[in-house]
């Protein structure tokens, strides 16, 4: 079992089942390079699930491991208080002013505490700009149809993309462009 750790808001949306995909950065030291594919098969076995990256498929390759595979279950890392006698309590079913009021010792909580538990079901590369509406709609929850009908998908791209770069650190932007486990 392996921890994930999501925001606030998107911890809500999967508690509602409206959250069903995530992103995951990968880390190149070059960005430039093309996805070339899985390695399923290699005389090096330490390569085997790796993603591979490069200029061309048989040399300056840069190989990738993601972080979780297919069948891996996930425990969702809360910020949560022991709250005994009554189990824990987590920072998700407050306000954030009314957390900050009542607990000043937040924690992480651990997979024996944990409420929240996902199997991952699917793992695929892309560039972070390649995102659909549907799968922007499957990774925050949100819906598209709250927008005006004129210029729809243009403002559901662009607050996407704010509310990446609202968590994204250097190198990782939406204007950076980097591929993404998803």
């Amino acid at each position: 079992m392996k921890p994930i750790l999501f925001n606030t808001e998107m911890v809500k949306a999967i508690l509602d089942g409206r959250k069903t995909q995530t992103r995951r950065v990968i880390p190149l030291k070059n960005n430039d390079l093309i996805f070339t594919g899985f390695v399923v098969s290699s005389t090096a076995k330490n390569r085997e699930g790796y993603c591979a990256f490069g200029k061309n498929k048989e040399r300056d390759l840069e190989f990738a491991k993601p972080h979780y595979k297919v069948g891996d279950i996930l425990y969702v890392k809360e910020k949560c208080v022991d709250e005994y006698p009554n189990g824990f309590c987590f920072k998700e079913d407050y306000e954030e002013e009314e957390w900050n009021d009542r607990y000043l010792i937040k924690q992480y909580c651990n997979k024996l505490n944990a409420r929240i538990f996902l199997k991952v079901t699917n793992v695929r590369v892309e560039r972070l700009q390649d995102i659909s509406v549907r799968d922007i709609e499957k990774a925050t929850g949100w819906r598209r149809e709250i927008y005006s009908y004129s210029n729809k998908n243009k403002a559901f791209f662009k607050d996407y993309r704010d509310f990446w770069n609202s968590t994204a650190k250097d190198g990782y932007k939406w204007e950076d462009n980097p591929y993404v486990f998803i």
